[in-house]
């Protein structure tokens, strides 16, 4: 079997890879984009489908108006953002004892809770400056705060920002997202809650890109890519050969270990590949009735967070569930899923449920971007920047919006930048 030449190949058509595909089309350069699934989008996937046809965002779904990157793209291709209700109605269960409305502590909890927000602020304002804060999220806030029902709401909350376990993140990365955000945590906070989703699901703006992003192999994971400092090998499984200029790498990092690379990663960069990150947690969508709040933030062992999406005309509602084990919930089993939600919505009869295990997922690993907290922004760095002829690319190796979607189109518009750069033209 020859070996095909072309100007770039792209690694991965999620939503940085197509980014990057439209990208050096519309300049002119020859690109294949390589993609081991069946389907292009990666972790940007709506399934139309789900919940008796109401839909679900399985991977990346809330936009926040102010990401500049991801709002220009659907500007450009005619889409809109569509807003979450207001939430006029949250409820907060901590301890076992279940809240509705009113505060988010007991009234006598109230000055941990601004300890808290405080202790984050102050986190914040040493990432913007330069500095590091060590350790993991639990570490910190149960280091400085020691009110019980605050420490449950706050495992509740971070657990879900971190898509996994507090214990385990990096509480660096929450302070970078903090500062990111201004360093306001009621900003921060509004945001989360009312961040709006794609109207018709982010899948139309893969698509979109994915019609303007030249040539693309479906069913095409690539073994190897071999820099030899003119130009990259590249060998997919299945035995066809590619020789690019240069490589955009835009696969989600923990599946970075299963790539062999030639020459091999700096020693910052393999420590962090060979670690991987650590957003594992469980994304869950329900089409269900009962007295439902818009919000909950939930101190369970698999149930941190419940968001309402949208309130049907029939009465139903579509939420989304976050939890930090996927391979503890079954979506066909409706009468768990029940159970699951009942401890915050005692009539819930759920109708329908949806959920993709991206953990168990091979070309996935992991949800979205959480690093672990012996992670350094030594190695963070490491995987941010090209490596010979091959450019990383996507939201968990961007040091611009990580994590979001956002950072995956930002970090597919400047992989393309720099790949023509490598080509000289």
């Amino acid at each position: 079997m020859g070996v095909s030449e072309v100007d770039v190949i792209v690694v991965g058509a999620g939503l940085a890879g197509l980014t990057a595909a439209r990208d050096l089309t519309a300049a002119g350069v020859g690109v294949v984009t390589l993609e081991a699934r069946s389907r292009v989008g990666g972790r940007a996937w709506t399934d139309p489908t789900a919940l008796h046809g109401n839909g679900f965002e399985m991977g990346g779904m809330f936009v926040d108006p102010a990401h500049t990157a991801i709002v220009t793209e659907l500007d450009r291709y005619g889409l809109s953002l569509e807003p979450l209700p207001f939430p006029a109605s949250v409820a907060w269960l901590t301890l076992g004892e279940l809240r509705r409305g009113g505060l988010p502590v007991p009234p006598d909890e109230l000055p941990q809770l601004e300890i808290a927000v405080r202790a984050w602020q102050d986190a914040a304002a040493t990432a913007d400056g330069g500095g590091f804060v060590p350790g993991s999220v639990a570490h910190f806030f149960t280091s400085r705060v020691h009110g019980p029902h605050t420490l449950d709401l706050l495992r509740a909350y971070f657990d879900t920002e971190v898509s996994g376990d507090w214990a385990t993140a990096s509480m660096h990365t929450m302070a970078e997202d903090l500062a990111g955000g201004g360093g306001s945590v009621t900003r921060w906070t509004v945001a989360a809650m009312l961040a709006p989703t794609v109207q018709g699901g982010i899948s139309e703006l893969t698509a979109a890109l994915g019609a303007e992003a030249g040539r693309i192999e479906l069913d095409s994971p690539v073994r190897s890519l071999t820099d030899d400092g003119t130009g990259v090998d590249v060998s997919i499984t299945d035995g066809r050969s590619y020789r690019a200029g240069a490589v955009i790498l835009a696969t989600p990092l923990n599946t970075w270990p299963d790539l062999e690379v030639s020459p091999a990663w700096t020693a910052d960069a393999a420590a962090l590949i060979a670690r991987g990150h650590r957003g594992s947690g469980a994304k869950l969508g329900v089409l269900a009735r009962g007295d439902i709040p818009d919000v909950a933030f939930c101190g369970l062992p698999n149930l941190s967070v419940l968001k309402t999406i949208r309130r049907l005309p029939d009465g139903a509602v579509v939420l989304v569930v976050f939890g930090s084990h996927p391979d503890q919930i079954d979506p066909d089993d409706l009468a768990a899923v029940a159970d699951l939600i009942r401890p915050v919505v005692p009539d819930v009869q759920v109708l329908a449920a949806a959920m993709h295990d991206w953990v168990a997922d091979p070309y996935a690993r992991g949800t979205w971007l959480a690093h672990d907290a012996a992670t350094t922004t030594a190695e963070v760095d490491a995987v941010s920047v090209p490596h010979g002829r091959i450019v990383p690319a996507g939201a968990d190796v961007t040091r611009v919006g990580a994590s979001y979607l956002d950072g995956a189109v930002h970090s597919g518009r400047a992989a393309a930048r720099l790949a023509v750069s490598l080509l000289g033209t």
